[in-house]
Parts: C-alpha cells; structure tokens; sequence
C-alpha cells in the first residue's frame, strides 16, 4: 500500500518505526529527516531529486525491519509544519534548530544560507549562534551528507574547476575577487568551495604529478639527445634537439607507436610521425651504427649503447640497399654521393649513402660482384642503351616487364619495403628510360 505523505502531521506510533531512503541505506526515525536528507545528497544516487516529490517514496520499516508502507512526497517542502516538538528526543536544543531549519530550507544554493538562517532561529529562542563549521559539520552528519563522496577534480565542470585552481593558489582571496578571477558570477565560488574545498589537496598532487611528469619527460629527453651526440652519421646533420630525440628514440625502439614517442620526447602529437616519415633512412642508419638488427626488438632503458665494429664484415652480411651502395662505389668511382643515392633503387640520403661508405667502404673488394648487365646500362655514362634498335629495346622492355610482374608477386607474399620492391621501383626506372628513347 502507498499513500501520500502528511508532512503537516508527520506518523508517530507507539511502536519504533523507522523511515529508509530508497536511493540508500541511509535511515531515521522521523520521514522528513529522510526527504531532507535526499535533497542534500547529490552523488549520482541522489542527483535531481529534492526529496519530496511523489517518486520519492519513503520506505517505511516495523520495529523488527519488515517493510510496512511507503509514503509519497507531495511535492514540496513549502507547507511543511514542523515544530521543535515534533522532533526526536534524542537530538540536542540546537540540532533540533538545525534540523527543523533544514527541512524548510533544502532549496537554498549554498550552506551560508542555512547557516544564516539556523542561527536566525536560534536568536529567536534566546541561544547563541554557532560557527559556520559547526553547523555545517551537524548538517553532513544528521543528514547524512556525502555529495561529493568519489568525485574527483576531473568530475567538475570548467567552471568548478577554474574557481578551485584560483583558491588553490590563493586561499586568502575573497568570493568577489575569485569570481573576477575566475571569471564566474560572485556569487559562484561559495557555493564551490562549499561543496569541493577538499579537492584542493587533489589539485595539489595533480599539479605535483603534472610538474613530475614534465621532469620526467624532460630527463628522457635529454638521455636521448646525448645518445645521438654519440653518432658520428647525426653529427652531420643540421638537426634540433627535439628530432634528435625523435630519431634516436625510434633508432632505439622501432615498435614504438607516435604516442609513446610523444610522452618520452614532450613533443606535438603529430610530429614523431612527421620525422619518422622524413628521416626513415637516418633511423635505419642510426639502427645499424648502434648495432641493432631490423628484426630485433630493443626495450629502452637506458643509452649507454656500444657500437660494434663492422671493419671485418664480409659482403653477404650487407643488405641489398647497402650492397648497392658498396657496388657503385666500387665500379663507379666517379659518382659522388648524391649520384650515388639517385642511383640505388631504393629511396636513401645522401647522408646514408655517407654512413655506409664510411662504415663498410674498406670492405674486401674481391667479394665484391661487378654490376650486373642490367645495372651496366643504366649507371654507364654512355647511355648504351641508344646504341639499341628499338626492336631490341622494346625485347629488352618485355624482359624488365615479366621481371616487375615476378617482384611484384614476391612483394605480395613477404611484404612492402623488401627486396622485391628494390626490384620494382628498378624496373620502373629502366622501363621509363627505355620509353624515353624509344620515343
């Protein structure tokens, strides 16, 4: 059975009878203690609810916690009759003050009010006021105050946490000034620090963390840049500070994904995927001077990073693209570096092109294949290829054709960036200079 409640005559029985709350399990001897209690509480149980609207519907329990009715709200508070006599025997003078004052007044905006008005009330009877502490620590406990219980900083609004971020700073200021501050009506911050002032030990660690951080970030950082300034393949490069820590951070851990980079360096979110993109060659290059294989998985630590000697390396242990390099070198002695890295067939710096020949450019040259014919024609000076008929061009280009067609299926199967694709962007070359003459 429901019925409405009669708040002009709150249910007294002989029998102890206790009133619940249907959000909780906050419970009292008197129904109007509950519905007060219920337009105080604002956590997510009892958020947009004052308590005495007919949805509210108070559990009513016997003496032995058996459920025996509930009681609806009528919608208001504003008719409320309650008397000093009407209260239980157990509270004190003065929280009975508070309590009758409270129930009538749930609708105020801050607890100033009801402090004012409690003690307005207490003077009509004679009694001396109380602090704004006192009766604020009275309301939180007669009524079960824990609105703000398991909210964080990050909870509040803009607002809130633009006046709690100026009162952190500056605790002595007035509700006028933290309002100018930050930039909210005066009347704003009371109600704020009211209700979230313990959240300014929250700030202090957040910030404490914040400043950590940066520190953190900043050291990372700086252990990364001393570590290219090791290389001697960087040291030519006109570079920042900031890229230096990019590349050496992707040289050292080349599964890391942009963010990771991000929160090591303290850069933009966009740029570790910019530097990667422009510099790829310099990190691979950067991998091989700190001795680190393409394939392995190296967890940073720390930087103290050996380089290993590569004065004794034989010629099957290079990499095509190195190989390329090392061949023109060899058989090409009047290219320079820049011709040399437009000459390879994959996309390398003059730079890398650089690392390499200083790295392995004493290697045994009788391990050293001369240019295939392929290669022949198209690094010879003479352009051979126009001494050609165009029957035997356009032979020489179905060739190179069936020869992509054959990289293209191997690329497929093991993958972009491998040997296959040298063998493609090559035969796209030759077959583009063919056309070029044949035209």
């Amino acid at each position: 059975m429901s019925k409405s409640a009669n708040l002009e005559s709150p249910c007294k029985t002989d029998e102890p009878t206790e009133y619940e709350c249907p959000y909780c399990d906050y419970s009292y001897s008197h129904e109007l203690i509950v519905r007060a209690h219920i337009a105080l509480n604002e956590d997510n149980n009892h958020s947009c609810r004052n308590g005495f609207m007919p949805e509210d519907e108070i559990k009513v329990a016997s003496g032995d916690g058996l459920i025996v009715d509930t009681i609806r709200g009528k919608g208001t508070q504003g008719h409320v009759n309650l008397t000093i006599s009407d209260l239980p025997n157990g509270l004190s003078v003065i929280e009975k003050h508070i309590v009758k004052t409270v129930v009538k007044s749930t609708h105020v905006d801050t607890y100033q009010e009801l402090v004012d008005r409690i003690n307005s009330s207490l003077r009509c009877e004679g009694l001396e006021p109380r602090s704004y502490t006192h009766i604020v620590n009275k309301i939180k406990r007669l009524f079960s105050v824990n609105s703000t219980e398991g909210i964080s900083f990050e909870d509040l609004t803009d607002a809130q946490k633009r006046v709690l971020s100026e009162y952190a700073k500056n605790q002595s200021l007035t509700p006028t000034e933290l309002a100018e501050k930050a930039n909210v009506k005066s009347s704003y911050p009371t109600q704020v620090i009211e209700k979230y002032s313990h959240l300014i030990d929250d700030i202090s660690e957040r910030k404490e963390h914040e400043e950590k951080s940066q520190d953190n970030k900043l050291d990372s950082k700086n252990k990364l840049i001393k570590s290219a300034e090791k290389s001697q393949l960087l040291e030519d490069l006109n570079l920042t500070n900031t890229k230096k820590a990019i590349i050496e951070c992707f040289a050292q851990n080349p599964n890391y994904k942009n963010k990771q980079v991000v929160d090591i360096v303290g850069c933009s979110v966009s740029y570790p995927s910019a530097v990667k993109n422009s510099h790829s060659d310099v990190i691979a290059a950067r991998r091989k001077e700190l001795g680190l294989e393409d394939n392995e998985k190296y967890k940073f630590e720390n930087n103290d990073i050996s380089e290993t000697s590569n004065s004794s390396i034989s010629w099957s242990e290079l990499d095509e693209k190195e190989r390329q390099i090392i061949a023109l070198l060899v058989n090409r002695d009047d290219l320079s570096y820049a011709q040399i890295a437009n000459e390879v067939t994959y996309d390398v710096s003059e730079i890398y092109v650089k690392y390499v020949v200083n790295k392995y450019g004493d290697i045994n040259e009788e391990h050293i294949p001369p240019l295939s014919p392929l290669n022949e024609m198209r690094y010879s000076k003479s352009n051979s290829t126009e001494s050609l008929t165009v029957e035997e061009l356009n032979t020489l280009k179905v060739f190179i054709q069936n020869s992509k067609s054959i990289a293209e299926s191997e690329e497929s199967v093991i993958g972009k960036n491998t040997v296959p694709t040298g063998k493609i962007i090559m035969a796209n070359k030759l077959e583009n200079k063919i056309n070029n003459i044949i035209q």
